[in-house]
């Protein structure tokens, strides 16, 4: 049994139960929505590509402050082009 994942789900059903939809159905879909009725592995696997897409946001950011500040007209700039396509 894994006791930060039972504590986690009775958070969620408690929160549950105390809303609008206190029904079975009610619970579940809070239990899923949490990530909770999901094996430890993918939980993992999806802790991981929600980390990956916040890099990737933060990259695009940052590309589009760089195009924005005229980086396409940069000594090099057509290099990395090659180099990255």
């Amino acid at each position: 049994m894994n006791a930060h994942r039972v504590q986690a789900a009775t958070g969620v059903i408690l929160g549950a139960l105390a809303g609008t939809d206190s029904s079975a159905a009610g619970v579940a879909a809070a239990l899923e929505a949490a990530g909770l009725l999901q094996s430890p592995e993918s939980a993992t696997e999806l802790e991981a590509l929600r980390r990956r897409v916040a890099e990737l946001e933060d990259d695009s950011r940052l590309l589009a402050a760089l195009h924005a500040g005229g980086v396409d007209n940069w000594d090099g700039y057509e290099d990395a082009c090659e180099v990255t396509s």
